[in-house]
């Protein structure tokens, strides 16, 4: 209730104490101004009801706090859970580092992964999934297998093959630098003691029966009939030779009418016979002495006009002969250390046979370089594709079989010792 101002309340003051109220007429008091007052007081209470309506919005708010509180199992991924149900937030066994599917959720609204497990994963040491290799399980895969050469394989933390301490070997007689170290073949550090980069053994014929046997002139050139071809062989005489002492050839008895040869003369010349010993030969020039050691090519050709057979000794042509026709009784085996009975004693070494006969170039070429290069062309060397037959003569041999090193016809030493294969060597 509102005060009235000073002024008006010193008035009404004045007034009441000369003035009396005139009730008469009046029959009884009315109490509305009362009610009108209780009426007031109903708006309070109104407003009361408000206030307690104010504390009900209140009750409210803590029912929405109430339904923030998440339960695990209802499918619904809600605030700590991992997931729920089938509700896995997008993870995947291989999410999580493994292989294949089957992640599950566990009942404690966590991700289950032991299917996942089950798949395996990189860094478990086992082959699975599209791993290469896990640790050093390597899946049976080497450098070999892969066709990378030798070397150690090894596996990446990725599970995929390490190849990088693969390479390829050097093979020391194809002529191709095989492991990239730029040297080839024998010249390689690789090829040390690889028996086509060493010439550490001869074979030595020191009795009357000794000898190699090898295929036909035929067989041995591709040839039928035979009319052109070459043969060298390094040869060392050893004390007195027999007469007609042969160290190689082919004919058909000893009157040597037929066939080819060479033979040791009693001028300590040697000649290179075809067809007959006597009327088609080509004669050397050197004199050859016991304990020395020579290159012996000889050559034949049908078709040149002269100068058919070439006898050449350490790379040099020393004679020559003419004829014109082919090598007769070329199907009859080629020996070696005898012809017949005419044995020789000494030693013999790289014995190689050419389909062709080899120019004179050639022929100096090989004087002065080793066998395995004779496999391919070099230098004034250009008859590589014509080299047919090849035996080292003890390096690279089982006794007592003799190698074919270019071809495919091994020849087989007779009556021997076992101990025909020598350290002495040109």
């Amino acid at each position: 209730m509102s005060r009235l101002p000073i002024r008006s309340a010193l008035f009404f003051s004045v007034f009441l104490v000369g003035c009396v109220f005139d009730t008469a007429g009046l029959s009884r008091v009315e109490s509305n101004n009362v009610n009108n007052v209780n009426n007031v007081n109903n708006v309070n209470n109104v407003n009361n009801v408000n206030n307690v309506n104010n504390v009900n919005n209140v009750n409210n708010v803590n029912n929405v706090n109430n339904v923030t509180n998440p339960v695990c199992g209802n499918g619904v991924l809600e605030s700590d859970e991992v997931c729920d149900g089938d509700d896995l937030a997008g993870e995947t066994c291989e999410t999580q580092g493994y292989y294949g599917d089957g992640l599950l959720c566990a009942a404690d609204c966590r991700l289950d992964l032991a299917p996942c497990a089950e798949n395996g994963q990189c860094g478990d040491g086992v082959v699975n999934g599209p791993e290469e290799c896990d640790g050093l399980a390597l899946g049976g895969a080497t450098c070999e297998s892969l066709g990378l050469g030798e070397g150690t394989l090894t596996c990446l933390a990725t599970c995929a093959l390490d190849s990088s301490d693969c390479r390829f070997p050097e093979l020391c007689d194809d002529g191709l630098d095989n492991d990239l170290d730029g040297v080839t073949d024998c010249d390689d550090p690789d090829c040390a003691g690889f028996f086509m980069c060493d010439n550490a053994l001869s074979t030595e014929f020191d009795t009357g029966t000794e000898h190699v046997v090898l295929a036909s002139l035929s067989e041995l050139t591709g040839q039928s009939p035979v009319r052109s071809f070459s043969v060298a062989f390094w040869l060392k005489l050893n004390g007195t030779q027999p007469d007609w002492a042969t160290p190689m050839g082919a004919c058909t008895n000893s009157s040597w009418k037929d066939g080819f040869g060479f033979y040791h003369s009693s001028q300590d010349f040697i000649r290179f016979w075809i067809n007959d010993y006597e009327a088609t030969r080509a004669t050397t020039t050197t004199v050859f002495t016991n304990s020395d050691w020579y290159h012996i090519v000889g050559t034949y050709d049908a078709d040149l006009a002269g100068g058919n057979i070439k006898i050449y000794v350490n790379g040099l042509l020393e004679g020559q002969g003419d004829l014109k026709g082919d090598v007769t009784s070329s199907t009859l085996p080629v020996t070696v250390g005898t012809l017949i009975s005419d044995d020789m004693v000494g030693f013999i070494d790289e014995v190689a046979f050419w389909s062709e006969a080899l120019t004179a170039a050639s022929v100096a070429a090989i004087h002065g370089s080793a066998p395995h290069q004779w496999l391919r062309d070099f230098g004034a060397y250009s008859q590589a594709a014509a080299l047919t037959a090849l035996y080292r003569m003890g390096d690279g041999d089982t006794f007592p079989g003799i190698t074919d090193h270019a071809g495919t016809h091994d020849g087989l030493f007779i009556d021997g010792e076992g101990n025909e294969f020598v350290a002495d060597t040109p």
